[in-house]
């Protein structure tokens, strides 16, 4: 592999807020590909915190721009 090459994977999230946690924005999939070492348990979880603003503001807008409820945006 050279070092303008790259690996590829289509996967699909679902994200979710939710008003009695408010400072975390996850992201989860159930994509089969991805299991604990014993091969069960699919699927990956990521957790977005307020202090990476970035990534917040990011899901922040995706909730909201499909008519979700959604967190303030963070500075």
């Amino acid at each position: 592999m050279t070092a303008s090459s790259f690996v590829h994977m289509d996967i699909s999230f679902t994200i979710w807020w939710e008003p009695g946690n408010p400072n975390v924005i996850k992201m989860c999939t159930g994509d089969r590909r991805f299991v604990n070492d014993e091969g069960q348990r699919p699927g990956l979880w990521v957790s977005v915190r307020r202090d990476n603003p970035n990534l917040w503001n990011r899901l922040a807008r995706a909730l909201a721009d499909a008519g979700q409820p959604a967190p303030p945006l963070v500075d």
